[in-house]
């Protein structure tokens, strides 16, 4: 059976819109649909913006927080744009040292440390990671497998004078080469007390860090943290 034939001209506007509609608005939906797609994943593609440093926290205080507000004064500081990923925190890492477990019910401690042992360094592996800030067994055991870049080739010799005494120091097997692979933040580096995020911790970069000056550049700016802590005067 033929359609009719449909005398176009004689059809007001509001008639041709229902017709076109009546019959095509399955082709009308999916079309502005494929649209609007496109348009996103257009915009995405062109706002996105890799973060400038990537940073994991072991056995951190908080657990969960958003990074932009503690990495903000840095950033600022630096000269850098603040924008909510320009940097990338991982935070979700919390292992249970022995004495914690021992007596816990089936050892489900234990199996969830195991568990999140195989997910940090699943993360390290990726090499998308720059700078580590940790306490306890397994931040120690990173620093023992010389996972840290030597921090001469980061930080102004200046910096490293002045905090001679926080340095921690790594010494290559291989080559017998000893230098300073991480720096101990007090807990009263008035960063760590502003936003509660450990009383004292130990931070290196990775030699894998993509972005190593910029971490090298965080670690200094944490340092002057160290010296003048926050208080009552300053905050």
């Amino acid at each position: 059976m033929k359609k009719a034939k449909v005398d176009w001209k004689s059809f007001s506007r509001k008639e041709k819109w229902e017709y076109i509609w009546d019959y095509y608005k399955i082709h009308i939906i999916v079309g502005i649909l494929v649209l609007c797609l496109g348009t996103y994943t257009g915009v995405k593609i062109a706002t996105h913006r890799d973060p400038l440093v990537s940073v994991i926290m072991l056995n951190s205080e908080r657990q969960s927080f958003k990074s932009q507000p503690v990495f903000e004064e840095f950033l600022e500081d630096r000269g850098y744009e603040v924008y909510s990923q320009a940097v990338r925190c991982h935070s979700n890492f919390y292992f249970w040292e022995e004495n914690e477990y021992q007596n816990s019910a089936f050892g489900s401690d234990q199996y969830e440390n195991v568990q999140m042992l195989q997910a940090y360094y699943a993360l390290l592996y990726t090499r998308e990671y720059d700078v580590i800030f940790g306490v306890g067994t397994v931040f120690d055991d990173t620093l023992k497998e010389g996972c840290f870049e030597d921090l001469t080739t980061l930080l102004p010799e200046n910096a490293l004078e002045l905090h001679e005494g926080d340095l921690i120091y790594y010494t290559d097997e291989e080559t017998g080469e000893t230098y300073p692979c991480a720096v101990r933040l007090s807990e009263e580096n008035g960063w760590l007390q502003e936003h509660e995020l450990y009383d004292g911790c130990t931070v290196g970069v990775l030699k894998t860090a993509p972005n190593k000056q910029i971490a090298g550049e965080l670690i200094h700016y944490l340092l002057s943290e160290n010296i003048e802590p926050l208080t009552e005067e300053n905050s």
